[in-house]
């Protein structure tokens, strides 16, 4: 089988990305899984927090779900590129909570969008009363740096917290985008640091779904797609002659 080059693979990442949006110098490219030192068939997610901010005042997971996907989308890292985000919030238990509406598997690694590690998938796993994160969740989608409180309603550990959901207490949890801490109550708490009024315009957390490493056929895949674009580019040019 032909061997693809990780730098095409890159090209055709970013072409097809900038394609789909309709804007190549606003489209932005996930790390690949090789910079991420993953292996073919290893699974991975991505998380980032929100640039812009929203209330903490709505009982509805579809609200904030939508929230976090358009800042996606309009980033080019969403529909575009086939990934769906769903907001790391808790409205209520059981499938209301954090954890079942943006699941994380204990064994998943995940990231951040500019390539650091947040969770790896065994001693720190994502949602943990115990275990603190590698890395603060402080990068937007923009691929800026922001540390600034976050609308959560929860606790580390994904599950729900009944004295401070999103949409039904006048004064829901709230985390810190620069923090790492899985202690509750503590400032450097990404997750929950206490109770404030709803109406306060705070940042969401955003995870995507599972990812898996491609194998080398994927890549081929790849490479033969950006054999066909390049093809239709010297035709149109060809045309426009």
């Amino acid at each position: 089988m032909p061997r693809i080059s990780i730098k095409r693979f890159r090209a055709v990442v970013a072409l097809l990305a900038s394609l789909a949006s309709g804007t190549a110098a606003n489209a932005a490219v996930l790390p690949l899984p090789e910079t991420l030192g993953l292996t073919n068939g290893e699974q991975y997610q991505f998380v980032f927090v929100t640039n812009s901010t929203t209330f903490g005042s709505s009982a509805s997971l579809s609200t904030y779900n939508n929230f976090v996907q358009t800042a996606a989308n309009n980033a080019s890292i969403g529909t575009s590129v086939g990934l769906t985000w769903k907001a790391i919030v808790s409205v209520g238990s059981g499938s209301s909570n954090a954890a079942s509406n943006a699941p994380a598997s204990a064994t998943v690694k995940v990231y951040r969008i500019d390539g650091v590690q947040v969770a790896n998938g065994g001693t720190n796993p994502f949602y943990s009363g115990s275990a603190n994160h590698l890395a603060a969740i402080n990068v937007t989608e923009l691929g800026t740096t922001v540390n600034r409180n976050v609308w959560t309603g929860g606790n580390a550990n994904g599950s729900e917290s009944g004295s401070g959901l999103l949409g039904t207490a006048a004064n829901p949890i709230y985390g810190y985008s620069g923090g790492t801490l899985a202690a509750n109550g503590d400032p450097n708490s990404w997750s929950r640091i206490g109770n404030i009024d709803s109406g306060n315009p705070y940042s969401l957390y955003a995870l995507s779904g599972v990812l898996t490493a491609p194998e080398p056929s994927s890549l081929m895949v790849a490479g033969l797609m950006l054999t066909a674009l390049a093809g239709r580019r010297r035709r149109r040019t060809e045309v426009a002659k």
